[in-house]
């Protein structure tokens, strides 16, 4: 109930901040023909600290931590229904861990489908992070589970772009 709760006060302080739910009004980063739609939108976290480095634009220094479990994700909402093609997660690197993970989107923020599933891997975590494109699809919200680090028991994540059409 706590988490509902943190999750309604961010949402109604990014509304009385910025006038909208939609994500800042700061230039989107943009890759190619797509743009960054994840880039300073508002997140949320069941546990951990600083879930807004997640969507800072920063891909080195700054992260998120929490604990990996099953239970705890990281939650970005777009701030309105957007067509997104593609997901990138960068994670802490520079030695021999990686992380497992999976990533889910939904529309309403109650029926959730798997975006991408990396619940197996074993690649060692890298500057160039993880990502996958796929068929243009519509969401607001995303949740990131992170399930295992093979160096300790917490999750890094520097950075969570969302790709979409500008």
């Amino acid at each position: 109930m706590r988490g509902k709760v943190r999750f309604f006060l961010l949402l109604l302080a990014s509304l009385l901040l910025s006038g909208s739910v939609l994500c800042s009004g700061e230039e989107k980063k943009s890759v190619g023909k797509r743009e960054n739609l994840a880039l300073h939108c508002s997140v949320f976290s069941y546990t951990g600290r600083n879930p807004e480095y997640a969507v800072d634009g920063k891909r080195q220094g700054t992260f998120f931590e929490s604990r990996w479990s099953e239970k705890n994700f990281l939650e970005i909402d777009l701030g309105e229904v957007r067509k997104a093609d593609g997901v990138r997660i960068f994670f802490w690197h520079g030695d021999l861990r990686y992380y497992q993970f999976y990533v889910l989107s939904s529309v309403d923020g109650k029926k959730w489908e798997m975006l991408y599933d990396e619940r197996k891997n074993s690649v060692r975590s890298r500057e160039e992070g993880f990502g996958k494109d796929f068929p243009a699809k519509e969401m607001r919200f995303v949740r990131v589970f992170v399930l295992f680090n093979s160096v300790n028991a917490s999750c890094h994540i520097r950075e969570v772009e969302i790709y979409g059409k500008k």
